[in-house]
């Protein structure tokens, strides 16, 4: 893989400086067209998510620890406290375990956005389909 441009890693120190994605890619000297979507045209650049994963790696979130915590967020858990049946019952968070199942669906390109024609199911199409279509 090669390694960034002096453009791209202008790019990835303005988002780390906080800057929103398009006026860091104008800081850049990056073109207004590819400035104006730069998900698609910048951040999707192999040298720029490698400055990415070597900022990420160097502040210790490595594979393991992501894997540990989307482990953690696909068995979350809520506490609520004195119920009528218990001073404390644990019930599943669904919200958190669907923001997580989306998350991990998406990493391995088995959900994309509605908006993406690409042939690949949707969340709702992966669903049905495990249940049989009931």
């Amino acid at each position: 893989m090669r390694s960034a441009s002096v453009r791209e890693r202008k790019y990835v120190a303005g988002r780390i400086a906080g800057k929103s994605k398009k006026q860091a890619a104008l800081d850049a000297q990056f073109p207004a067209s590819m400035a104006k979507n730069a998900k698609q045209k910048i951040d999707e650049k192999p040298g720029v998510q490698k400055l990415f994963a070597e900022l990420l790696e160097d502040a210790g979130v490595t594979n393991p620890l992501l894997a540990r915590r989307v482990r953690e967020g696909l068995e979350a858990t809520v506490v609520q406290r004195a119920t009528g049946y218990a001073r404390r019952e644990v019930f599943i968070d669904f919200s958190e375990r669907r923001e997580m199942l989306e998350l991990v669906l998406k990493l391995k390109g088995l959900l994309v956005e509605k908006h993406e024609h690409s042939g690949r199911l949707t969340l709702e199409q992966l669903l049905e389909e495990s249940h049989g279509g009931e």
